[in-house]
């Protein structure tokens, strides 16, 4: 009993120092965290600016690669593929309308979004077809090939890999650890953006951010702007 009580505790300063890391004035706070898988992963809400970059990165119209070494020199490439997306090997829910009668004739009324794929919440498509979704993520980090399943990215499309403003990104943790791969995306309004966590052995976790009014890279660390009030 004793033993389940120092867990709870260390447990519960667990989370407080790793959710401190976002200001607690910061007016998005509650927003973020509501983002997150689980509670914990809030220790991985971390100010990239203070963290090593990670370079090396080209692109081409199928492929995202971050081809590097850090500053141990340890080898690390990162090798995202991208492939059309195919109507037909998906199950598709993308909005619901509903109808009205005027003058005898049958118009739309509402059209509401739904964004399901396969069961699931997609993002970046907002109502549309996507054109573009992950075909494979591979990572090798010091030699080691990284277990990264389909769960981590099959709900992510329309990701803009070789974007000019807000690039993709890479960093290692200050711990080292960890591995953060950032990216954005959108179709219409459907903008997001993705941050996801490998440590040295497999996929961790991400956190999948839909807020459209900040810099979305900085939204994900906790650090962005406030939104502005209209």
């Amino acid at each position: 009993m004793k033993a389940f009580i120092l867990y709870v505790i260390l447990a519960c300063c667990f989370l407080a120092i790793a959710v401190a890391q976002i200001p607690r004035k910061w007016p998005h706070r509650k927003e973020l965290l509501g983002y997150l898988i689980q509670p914990k992963d809030s220790i991985f809400i971390q100010n990239r600016k203070k963290l090593e970059s990670l370079k090396g990165r080209k692109c081409n119209d199928s492929t995202l690669v971050f081809n590097t070494k850090t500053k141990s020199l340890e080898p690390i490439l990162i090798e995202i593929k991208f492939k059309r997306f195919e109507k037909g090997k998906h199950q598709l829910h993308l909005a619901d309308t509903t109808y009205k009668m005027i003058n005898n004739k049958k118009i739309i009324d509402r059209v509401f979004i739904k964004n399901r794929i396969d069961g699931e919440r997609s993002f970046g498509n907002d109502g549309e077809i996507p054109k573009k979704e992950i075909k494979s993520i591979r990572i090798v980090w010091n030699k080691k090939i990284l277990l990264i399943p389909k769960s981590a990215y099959k709900n992510l499309f329309e990701l803009d890999h070789c974007a000019e403003f807000m690039p993709a990104e890479a960093y290692l943790s200050k711990t080292k650890k960890y591995l953060f791969i950032y990216l954005n995306g959108s179709i219409g309004g459907g903008i997001y953006a993705v941050k996801w966590v490998f440590d040295r052995k497999a996929y961790v976790t991400r956190i999948v951010s839909s807020n459209d009014c900040t810099e979305s890279f900085d939204f994900l660390d906790g650090t962005a702007k406030p939104c502005e009030k209209f």
